[in-house]
């Protein structure tokens, strides 16, 4: 979740053998079993908030009427794992896509 405070806000996806870490500031990677400061093995920070990006392109397309860089679609899709995955939580741990009917 975007708007926690908690260890910088941001997205962190957990795998077997690393976690990934984004926030507006940027991306890192930690290697699981990885000491020390090789830890992150690999890291980039942006050059000013996406925020500001999003938003100029959002005004740019009212203004001209192309399509956004990021479509409502595109938010959707990204946003439907991460429903799908609370959906199979708190239905004992299955759930389907489309949903049966």
């Amino acid at each position: 979740m975007m708007s926690s405070s908690i260890d910088g806000g941001g997205l962190e996806f957990r795998g077997m053998d690393a976690t990934l870490k984004i926030d507006r500031s940027g991306f890192a990677i930690y290697r699981e079993g990885v000491q020390g400061g090789e830890n992150p093995v690999l890291s980039e920070h942006s050059f000013r908030d996406g925020t500001i990006s999003h938003m100029e392109n959002f005004f740019e397309c009212i203004k001209t009427r192309n399509e956004p860089t990021a479509p409502i679609e595109t938010g959707v899709a990204a946003a439907r794992a991460g429903h799908l995955g609370n959906l199979a939580y708190h239905h004992g741990g299955q759930s389907t896509w489309p949903p049966k009917t």
